[in-house]
């Protein structure tokens, strides 16, 4: 038979096992909670916060589709992007070593193609050219050597005529022939050395123009990288000119819009920061061909930029 004492200490240990009940659920819940979380974060799936709160199977298929659809709006954005570069742009170098002696122009300026930018040093070959110049243009040899022809030719006819009245023998006319023939060729002789003069000149002027950095094309200076003073070699880079009348621009679209743009045609780009507006842009190339590892084709467009009001580099997207 159970005391009083007995019941009210079983009713104490029953009293305490219900109050804990609620408590331990709620912990082993959390603990499976957490789990089971733990366990759908390392798959990568949603598993886990299917069970922590109670998110349907439906929905979880919905944010797949939607997680998909985004991926893919995300990657076609990327296809419909393209960057708006000058359509010629070139980083001179000087293809010999020498110091910088004059910068005939500033960054920022527009230079005409032909117009000379930097040049170098150029004393050495300035003299090297005069000195060719003059012996290129010296006449005196071929003078002298013309003179001599003259002189031969009138003996050898002299001579002819008094064979013809036998006042002379043949073995005079065959020496007078000689004298001639040698004439005409010293006289070539000069004439040859006069073109190897010449083409010493020009030689030298090469050397000399080699001294002297022109614009390739008509463009503007964007950035100078030497000063006066400076050496430089053949690997320095001095200066970057860029024609910014025209710019570049090249995508490569998605096969789904294959036939939908054309030579010729002009489309709306959507220009981002700092333009921010829509710009013209007039397609100049299709590619035949769709790249079937990206599933997209290449085309090139270009921009007119003849006032200069828009800078190269910002990017555009495909409407």
């Amino acid at each position: 038979m159970h005391t009083r004492h007995d019941r009210k200490r079983n009713n104490s240990y029953t009293s305490l096992f219900i109050s804990a009940t609620p408590l331990r659920n709620i912990m082993m819940k959390r603990h499976l909670c957490l789990l089971t979380l733990t366990i759908g974060l390392a798959v990568f799936t949603p598993i886990g916060l299917i069970a922590a709160e109670g998110v349907t199977l439906s929905q979880v298929s919905n944010v797949s589709r939607l997680h998909s659809a985004v991926s893919d709006n995300y990657a076609i954005d990327a296809q419909l992007q393209g960057i708006a570069r000058p359509k010629q742009e070139a980083s001179l170098r000087f293809p010999t070593v020498g110091q910088v002696s004059r910068i005939h122009i500033v960054e920022g300026a527009k230079a005409k193609a032909g117009q000379p930018l930097i040049t170098l040093d150029d004393r050495p070959q300035a003299a090297e050219v005069a000195v060719a110049r003059v012996a290129a243009q010296s006449k005196a040899n071929i003078i002298q050597a013309e003179v001599a022809v003259k002189r031969a030719l009138r003996s050898l006819q002299r001579v002819k005529e008094a064979k013809a009245v036998d006042a002379s023998s043949s073995f005079e006319v065959e020496a007078k022939q000689n004298d001639y023939d040698e004439a005409i060729a010293v006289l070539e002789q000069q004439k040859e050395l006069i073109k190897n003069l010449e083409a010493q000149l020009q030689l030298a002027i090469a050397k000399q123009d080699q001294m002297t950095l022109t614009a390739p094309f008509e463009g503007q200076v964007m950035l100078i990288g030497i000063k006066q003073g400076n050496s430089v070699d053949t690997t320095t880079s001095v200066i970057q000119i860029a024609d910014l009348s025209l710019l570049d621009v090249e995508m490569h679209l998605p096969s789904q819009l294959f036939g939908s743009v054309a030579v010729g045609e002009t489309k709306l780009l959507r220009a981002g920061a700092p333009i921010n507006r829509k710009v013209a842009a007039t397609i100049r190339y299709v590619s035949p061909v769709i790249e079937p590892t990206g599933g997209t084709f290449l085309v090139r467009m270009e921009i007119e930029n003849n006032d200069g009001s828009l800078p190269a580099g910002f990017e555009v997207w495909y409407q």
